[in-house]
């Protein structure tokens, strides 16, 4: 009973508005940015304007999504001194901490979804409903988003300053990785996304900066049947590895916080 509450809790607490208006302005650019490439000439289709937004923008906006949201399930409670309270409740704390983690992924999956949507909009405009690719991305999103949260929540629970080392993971790490060459791309979440997608090699992959951005410089072999069970394996041991870190550490509130 009182984890359905923590979970809904979780989620009105990352929908408030404030929260989303961000990430909703972002979805509305994403839009702009897939019909405005069509205006540059050349031979761009509406599947690489889609294609290009989509790896470029819309997987890395979901994995800052997960950083941003993954930092508060634990912050939130040391800063407010709330979560001395809700260990006196005849909860355990991996109950806490999980059903924080799953109200955490659904805002996260939803705002991804969000902004595919915008950018398929842009792209295809109203025939993205018909789109086999459209429907892939939503997938790779709900699992990528299940997979970033658990990796995230990991990470603000064993080091200080959380968010930088989840951002220089997506930005950094995982740009890297997904353009070296061999089977690097392997410990990859964004690539295991792609993976899940499968999304054409577009007409500008050729283009050394755009193929970075794109992560289609490597040879990505991977597929569904490949990524769809990693990502939920990394997601379940994640979860689980938090759950026992969050259980078996002390979390205090700081004397300085407001």
């Amino acid at each position: 009973m009182f984890a359905s509450f923590l979970f809904t809790h979780a989620v009105r607490q990352n929908a408030r508005f404030n929260r989303l208006l961000p990430w909703i302005l972002a979805g509305f650019f994403m839009a702009g940015i897939a019909a405005l490439l069509a205006s540059l000439g050349g031979n761009m289709t509406p599947d690489d304007r889609y294609t290009n937004v989509t790896l470029m923008m819309v997987y890395r906006a979901v994995a800052l999504a997960a950083a941003v949201f993954s930092a508060t399930i634990v912050s939130q409670e040391v800063e407010q001194k709330t979560i001395v309270y809700l260990l006196t409740r005849p909860t355990s704390r991996a109950t806490i901490i999980f059903s924080r983690y799953v109200g955490g992924v659904v805002v996260v999956a939803l705002l991804g979804m969000f902004m595919q949507f915008c950018t398929g909009l842009g792209a295809y405009g109203p025939n993205v409903l018909s789109q086999g690719v459209f429907y892939r991305d939503l997938l790779a999103i709900a699992i990528g988003s299940a997979a970033y949260m658990a990796v995230f929540l990991l990470i603000s629970l064993l080091v200080n300053r959380a968010m930088l080392f989840c951002i220089l993971y997506t930005f950094g790490y995982e740009t890297a990785t997904g353009n070296l060459p061999g089977e690097s791309y392997y410990a990859s979440i964004m690539a295991h996304m792609q993976g899940i997608s499968q999304h054409a090699m577009t007409s500008g992959s050729s283009n050394r900066t755009v193929s970075i951005l794109t992560g289609q410089s490597s040879s990505n072999l991977l597929t569904g049947k490949v990524s769809i069970p990693v990502l939920l394996i990394v997601s379940v041991v994640a979860i689980g590895l938090c759950m026992a870190w969050f259980t078996h550490f002390e979390y205090m509130p700081r004397e300085d916080a407001e």
